[in-house]
């Protein structure tokens, strides 16, 4: 018997509404998901209460391994010490120059303090090793505007760590001191030296002058003394009728020879005069006087260089000692199970949303 034709229509229609459109049939949301393009915050927000049990897993577990690590590592203790470096005030110098000074030697002096030589002498002072490694992690850093370096050392045993921070600032005191000292003594070294080799000239020149003087002392008394002779002879040949003469002539050489006679005893009484005025005494004479005045230089060089010296002494205060910490800086156990409980939180959401949120 054949269908009526309403009925095939009606039946059509059923089978076509029944069917599912394609983006209905891949829909996996959850029933109480709406079905629009946007998904309200009020889901999120039941689907993470929800999901309590998850959060909670996850927060307990990520703390807990937060919690075993922090308890393995090895606790680290640091010490600090802050030094200032300065320089002597003694000149004119105005106190912002001498903070600025003292800004830039502190900023020269950083590297310094955790060099080899400077960790090696503190190591074996210590007892501790001679390698330097052994003395934990040491960092120097200085303030901006200011004279100020800190100084910070991280090890193991907090006792020992205070020891290193506090022998460092000794040992590296103690090197500023010496290098200093040892280059003072290089200075005064040279300039002994250069106004030695000063005063060896001059003594040179004062013998050559005397020696020379005394030749002509020498010579001057043996030309007065055959003039004395020879005047003598001269009047005792008139005096015993050999030579005839006038009256005035003889008076003359009486007097010549009494003049003669009384340089004769002052040269005796006076001595070598230095220098004479031949042209060889004369040029010995300005070279003397040319090294007199090289070594008055030289003197005055000396004494402004220690003026110089003592103004620009360096010295380096230990400001804050280190002491003994109490408590460890790493690992820091607050603040590792806060980032544990928070890690968990966000591993749990991560986690969440993945599973139950995948596919839309």
């Amino acid at each position: 018997m054949a269908m009526p034709s309403s009925t095939k229509i009606s039946m059509e229609k059923e089978k076509s509404n029944s069917r599912l459109n394609p983006s209905q049939e891949h829909n996996i949301f959850p029933p109480s998901v709406p079905q629009t393009d946007k998904v309200p915050l009020r889901y999120y927000t039941d689907l993470l209460l929800s999901s309590k049990w998850i959060i909670m897993a996850f927060v307990i577990g990520s703390v807990g391994f937060v919690y075993l690590i922090s308890i393995l590592i090895s606790p680290t203790y640091q010490a600090t010490t802050m030094i200032m470096v300065s320089k002597a005030n003694l000149d004119q110098t105005s106190n912002y120059d001498t903070i600025l000074i003292g800004e830039n030697l502190a900023r020269t002096y950083t590297e310094m303090i955790t060099s080899e030589n400077i960790l090696g002498e503190v190591a074996q002072q210590l007892g501790i090793s001679k390698d330097p490694g052994e003395l934990g992690n040491i960092t120097a850093t200085p303030i901006v505007n200011s004279q100020m370096i800190v100084i910070n050392v991280d090890h193991s045993d907090p006792v020992l760590v205070a020891k290193i921070a506090n022998t460092l600032v000794s040992v590296f005191s103690k090197e500023i001191d010496r290098a200093q000292l040892e280059s003072a003594a290089i200075q005064d070294k040279a300039l002994e030296t250069q106004m030695q080799e000063t005063e060896g000239q001059i003594a040179r020149l004062q013998e050559e002058i005397k020696a020379q003087s005394e030749d002509g002392y020498n010579q001057q008394l043996e030309r007065i003394n055959k003039i004395i002779e020879d005047l003598r002879k001269q009047i005792d040949q008139v005096d015993q009728g050999v030579v005839s003469l006038s009256q005035a002539r003889k008076n003359e050489l009486s007097s010549l020879l009494s003049l003669y006679q009384q340089q004769y005893v002052l040269l005796n009484v006076t001595g070598p005069k230095l220098g004479s005025q031949d042209p060889e005494s004369e040029q010995i004479l300005a070279d003397l006087d040319q090294y007199r005045r090289i070594y008055n230089l030289q003197t005055e060089s000396y004494w402004s260089l220690k003026t110089t010296r003592l103004q620009n002494t360096v010295a380096v205060i230990q400001v804050d000692k280190a002491v003994v910490p109490s408590s460890p800086t790493r690992p820091n156990l607050l603040i590792n199970l806060a980032v544990g409980f928070f890690a968990g939180l966000l591993l749990s959401a991560i986690y969440i949303f993945t599973t139950k949120l995948s596919v839309r």
